[in-house]
């Protein structure tokens, strides 16, 4: 008996842009009708150049031109007539960026998808800087004149955005009002606080957009993927330069030719994150260490006051790789070690600028040295 399914695209050979008029084609008997959030939702996903066809090997369904279906089991569940699989449609973004689409939920995104990303090396959740993700909204209001009905912004204690009231303060702020993107505008005034999420209306529908790259449309239309597409083309170039960067931080062996035979000649190009607002001090390395001890653990960790510095090595619980991490109080040195993979120098990334400072930048250094 054939599986029930999510959403079923007919087969064909399609592009990015042709698989999306054909959801636009056959929006209105996409999905089962027990399916009453006829939501489309847009993952975006980091990845290398090649290969990510044979890490999503055993989950392939149906080739559809450049874009793939893939189905992805949901753990433990095994009774009869209960739901077992998500399905996924995948196509290439850019080489480095692959775009998701799913009907799926939440709770069954979490548990598919975001479960083997988690711990498949390279694959990495896309995310966008703090400052980005502002600016990309201010972007897109400019554009699409949207009415924003619902945000959620936060700052940090330590945030170095200009504050009038209480600025050492953490803060959580989920705000739904016709008048949300002025209300932005004066909370940020106010109390410094910055979007991660907002939710707007076209005059087509309704689009979400949060900082971890995920866009959610409610209506399946052309204006709608057109809103997607401006979205995603306003951080293109600065994702590509993260990811690119990133993938060439490694420490590999050469071997050369030369008079006295075959000699092995050590390549290290390192990652360099530096602080563009704030001063990395010993506060912000707790912070990054307990906010973040599901994900890194920190051996061999030595801080020093003063001309302060900071030396551990850093390990990647979910992709089981090591870098050294070298920092004072204005730039941190990353150093590949042991199985080494992007998403964890960006991942480590978006802990600094969680942490220590949203305008931090990430940039490659050492690019092929010899040591």
């Amino acid at each position: 008996m054939p599986r029930a399914q999510d959403f079923l695209v007919p087969d064909g050979h399609y592009s990015r842009e042709t698989f999306q008029q054909k959801l636009v084609e056959v929006a209105p008997k996409l999905f089962p009708h027990s399916k009453k959030r006829k939501w489309i939702k847009v993952h975006g996903i980091r990845t290398y150049e090649d290969g990510w066809k044979e890490k999503l090997e055993p989950y392939l369904e149906r080739k559809l031109g450049d874009v793939w279906q893939i189905s992805v089991p949901l753990p433990n569940l095994r009774r009869i007539g209960q739901k077992t699989t998500v399905d996924f449609y995948v196509t290439s973004y850019t080489p480095r960026l692959l775009l998701f689409y799913s009907a799926s939920t939440s709770w069954e995104y979490e548990r598919t998808l975001r479960k083997v990303v988690n711990v498949t090396p390279g694959f990495g959740q896309m995310w966008i800087r703090p400052k980005t993700f502002e600016d990309m909204v201010a972007h897109f209001v400019d554009v699409f004149d949207p009415v924003v009905e619902e945000f959620r912004a936060r700052r940090y204690g330590d945030e170095t955005l200009p504050a009038r009231i209480r600025p050492r303060m953490n803060r959580q702020v989920h705000w739904t009002a016709s008048d949300s993107f002025e209300t932005l505008k004066e909370l940020k005034e106010l109390y410094g606080v910055r979007p991660y999420s907002t939710t707007m209306r076209l005059r087509k529908g309704i689009i979400q957009m949060t900082d971890d790259g995920m866009m959610v449309i409610t209506r399946i239309n052309s204006e709608m993927f057109e809103a997607v597409d401006e979205a995603l083309s306003f951080v293109e170039e600065e994702e590509t330069r993260m990811t690119s960067d990133s993938q060439q931080v490694r420490f590999q062996i050469e071997r050369t030719k030369a008079q006295q035979g075959t000699i092995a000649v050590p390549m290290l190009a390192s990652g360099q994150i530096l602080l563009g607002e704030a001063e990395l001090g010993k506060d912000s390395v707790e912070r990054i260490r307990d906010n973040y001890s599901s994900r890194f653990e920190f051996v061999n960790s030595h801080e020093r006051e003063g001309s302060f510095s900071w030396v551990a090595t850093a390990k990647d619980k979910d992709k089981d790789s090591l870098f050294g991490i070298s920092a004072d109080a204005r730039a941190m040195f990353l150093v590949p070690r042991v199985h080494v993979t992007f998403e964890s120098f960006l991942d480590f990334y978006k802990a600094v600028l969680n942490e220590v400072d949203p305008t931090a930048t990430f940039q490659l250094m050492g690019n092929g040295s010899k040591r």
